[in-house]
């Protein structure tokens, strides 16, 4: 029984050791992943000056459509983001701002509640190896195999940096190559959460020993 659970675990870490080792090999990413997430005087989780838990989503719009990054501002139309009350979305100016995702990439947005921002979401062309050169390997993780209905299975992971605040997310069809995992688009959340919600590690006892999303 012992063994089994610790299956998923045992998984997840061979992974990203793994992982851990090709990032020494990569180029040295950091430069454009600051000039995306940093700001002078407003240290992550605050990003151009919009602070979640702090900065009202009046503010944050005004902030957004005064941007020369950002080309609108939108309020979210259907089911709410990740349960939050509101949220507004934007897409990137792709002439002002050459880290733009293509414009079928989901749209940038942030999170509300009571008239306060608690989250932003970040979908640009910067990748994982980008993410894990400037800021290292994440102090938390979760990661998952989930079968679709196409007969396929994917791939997916969250990486966490509480002292920035800062969450990680990308998937991939399996199977990929190690090197082209670090390629994978992602999405960043700058939020006001201190811990990271696991993933479930249910499926990877399922098709544990499988080998459609060996890297």
């Amino acid at each position: 029984m012992l063994q089994t659970m610790l299956k998923p675990s045992a998984m997840t870490i061979t992974w990203f050791v793994l992982l851990i080792g090709v990032v020494r090999v990569l180029p040295f990413y950091a430069t454009p992943t600051q000039d995306v997430l940093l700001s002078d005087g407003c240290p992550l989780p605050c990003w151009q000056g919009i602070q979640p838990g702090v900065t009202t989503v009046e503010e944050a719009v005004i902030i957004l459509n005064a941007h020369r990054w950002v080309d609108g501002v939108s309020r979210g139309i259907g089911v709410a983001r990740m349960g939050a009350e509101d949220y507004r979305e934007w897409r990137w100016d792709y002439e002002a701002f050459p880290l733009a995702a293509g414009s079928e990439s989901p749209l940038s947005f942030l999170t509300s509640e009571n008239d306060v921002v608690t989250s932003i979401t970040l979908n640009t062309n910067l990748r994982l190896a980008d993410i894990w050169a400037a800021f290292g390997a994440p102090p938390q993780h979760s990661a998952t195999i989930l079968p679709l209905a196409t007969g396929d299975f994917m791939f997916r992971l969250q990486a966490f940096y509480p002292d920035a605040h800062l969450i990680v997310r990308s998937s991939f069809l399996c199977p990929t190559a190690l090197t082209s995992f670090w390629q994978w688009p992602i999405s960043i959340e700058l939020t006001t959460k201190t811990t990271l919600e696991p993933l479930s590690d249910r499926q990877f006892e399922d098709f544990y020993g499988r080998r459609d999303c060996a890297l």
